[in-house]
């Protein structure tokens, strides 16, 4: 699930790297046909909520990827290129998108099941979530949180932002 999530953000990395690499991604959303009014959302590592924007941005531009890697030969070398002295993880396959969708769901199942338990309804973080996000960052900070006790979104979270 992780490196599904970080062959996507990859993929938003490349996009949004340069102004030329940009407009060649519109011109493939415009020859799919894509409706979107929503750009690309990169992902943030300081913002709790960025990783899931950045999937439910990319999930309405998968044919417009799967052009570019077809397509563009910089777009696959760019995979191809050490990052951190580490491989790149490949471009997004079908199976990354399918976990991106099911991380993207269980984000919004458990973000309306925090919103109807919350006392007030324009809450939009539950107290839940904001003690899980703690628990993560005392996890980075001391290193001795018991991790069984986390949610797999939260962990997932977890494994992106602090690698």
């Amino acid at each position: 699930m992780h490196d599904s999530v970080v062959a996507i953000c990859n993929a938003m990395k490349f996009v949004k790297s340069s102004p030329s690499r940009f407009e060649k991604f519109e011109k493939g959303v415009e020859r799919e046909k894509i409706q979107n009014k929503w750009l690309v959302v990169l992902d943030m590592p300081t913002r709790w909520n960025s990783t899931y924007l950045m999937l439910a941005s990319s999930l309405k531009f998968v044919k417009a990827f799967d052009r570019l890697d077809d397509e563009d030969r910089h777009y696959q070398n760019y995979f191809m290129e050490d990052e951190n002295e580490q491989k790149r993880i490949k471009p997004p396959r079908f199976e990354d998108w399918e976990n991106a969708k099911e991380v993207r769901a269980h984000v919004l199942q458990k973000h309306a099941a925090d919103s109807a338990s919350a006392a007030t309804p324009r809450r939009l973080v539950s107290l839940s979530t904001i003690k899980e996000f703690k628990d993560v960052l005392t996890l980075k900070n001391r290193g001795s949180v018991l991790l069984s006790s986390m949610t797999p979104m939260v962990l997932l979270v977890a494994r992106i932002i602090f690698k």
